[in-house]
Order: C-alpha cells, then structure tokens, then sequence
C-alpha cells in the first residue's frame, strides 16, 4: 500500500503600498507559483502608520476567510507555504509585535496558520512582470475570531489565542485544530452550565473579572470558562482548570483525618 504524499501549496501575498489609488492600497497575490496573478485593492484609512501590513493582512483574511477559502479550508494545510512582504506579520504570529494598530487585523493569523508555513519574501518581481486576470476591492476591518456554538450561553463565543494557549497548559492538547475541536465539543456539551456565585467565591483568581463577565462550568472536566462582552458580542476570554483535591477525609480509629490522596 502506497501513501499519497500532500500536495505542497503556496501562497504569495505582496502589498504595494506605493501605487496606492484613491486610498485603495494594491495587495498582488497568485497561488502555486502560477504564470498569472490577481490583485486585490484594499481602502485603508490614512490614519494607519502601517497601511501596507494592514492591507496585506486584510487581504490574506480575505483569502482565507471567504466563501471559497484558497486553500478549500480557513487553515492552511501543513503542505502550504505562505509567503507575504512585511516581517511584522510574522511577529504578530508569534505575538512579538509591538505595533498595537495592527494587532486587530492580524488575530486569524494563529489559527489560520497553525499547520502551514507563514513565511517573509520581499521579492516582488512577480507583481510587476505577471499578467492580471481578476480585480476586487475590499475594505480593512478588524479579523473577527473564531466563533464556536456555546448553548449554555445561548449564542456563539470568539475563542481568543490567550484562552487557546490556557487550555493547551492545562488540559495539554498538542495543536490549535485539536484544541478548538476539544473546545467545540466542551463548550457545546449540555453539562456545561453557569458557575454559580458560591462557587465562584472559592476561586480567588476570578475576582478581578467585571461584572458583565459570565462563567460557566463543565463539570464532569472542571474546566471554568471566563466570558467576557466584546463589540456586541461575547468572547472567551480564558480557561481555568479545577484540578482535584490533594486530600481526601478518611476515617481512622474512631475519627476522620484529611489525608493526601
């Protein structure tokens, strides 16, 4: 029995902020290395410092995102490889970037990019020799994040990375997809429900949260969830895990003493 090897896909996404029309800011891109290219035309306010990154990672969303994702999916396969112009991109990836405009528009970017290569090639040659065959134009808006059903709330929640990266330690799932699976299936479980307030009081580390912030439980795993309010929506903001008691009462010769498990 043979094993089919995944055909390696390539994206190349380049942003030339300097033949901007009309505040539309050109972002060039083609798919495998193909002989021609299309061009999206991004409109990006000229209040931004950094309008080219900003219409680079509206672009890349876009593609990603859309009713027909480029790669068939909304992540990219491990095969792929994705290459765009501005280093910042990848350090918004890694959570390294200290440019605070940009952060809005680039949270896909991790589980987008979880599995496949995001990469940095400034050579833009192609942009300028490549023949055209498809325009768009978009606008920069901010990436929404990933929304998952959660009944218990009764509408869905934008899973955060912080809170992805808290049920990673916790739980100790090894990939994003994983992680958001084990999340789908957790947050869409009928035994997760509200976290009662006397229940809450035994967790000092949830004091510092608001009032308009909710809790749930799953109770069977003990994982709390932290829910916080967003731009008219709700967002899982992070993940607590009530791990066991360390001791357990255990009656000794006529009395109970608390004993490690």
């Amino acid at each position: 029995m043979t094993t089919k090897t995944p055909q390696k896909r390539t994206l190349n996404i380049a942003a030339l902020p300097g033949n901007d029309v009309d505040d539309y800011i050109p972002v060039h891109w083609r798919l495998d290395d193909a002989d021609r290219q299309a061009i999206m035309y991004v409109s990006v306010p000229r209040s931004f410092n950094d309008r080219g990154v900003i219409a680079e990672l509206c672009s890349l969303n876009h593609l990603m995102s859309g009713s027909r994702p480029i790669f068939g999916a909304s992540r990219a396969p491990a095969s792929s490889t994705t290459s765009v112009t501005s280093g910042a991109i990848r350090k918004a990836m890694r959570k390294e970037t200290e440019k605070g405009e940009i952060v809005p528009f680039a949270r896909f970017l991790f589980t987008a990019f979880c599995e496949g290569a995001l990469e940095i090639d400034k050579d833009t040659s192609w942009a300028s020799s490549l023949p055209v065959i498809a325009m768009l134009r978009i606008d920069a808006r901010p990436a929404p994040l990933e929304n998952l059903p959660m009944p218990a709330l009764a509408d869905n929640v934008g899973v955060t990375r912080h809170a992805i990266e808290r049920y990673q330690e916790r739980v100790g799932t090894g990939s994003v997809a994983k992680t958001l699976t084990s999340l789908r299936r957790l947050l869409a479980d009928e035994q997760t429900v509200t976290l009662d307030v006397s229940d809450r009081k035994r967790f000092s580390s949830l004091v510092k949260y608001g009032k308009a912030t909710k809790f749930f439980i799953h109770r069977p795993s003990k994982t709390i969830f932290v829910v916080v309010p967003e731009e008219g929506g709700w967002v899982l903001a992070t993940v607590y895990y009530e791990e066991p008691a360390r001791q357990e009462a255990v009656y000794v010769c006529g009395r109970v003493e608390m004993r490690n498990r």
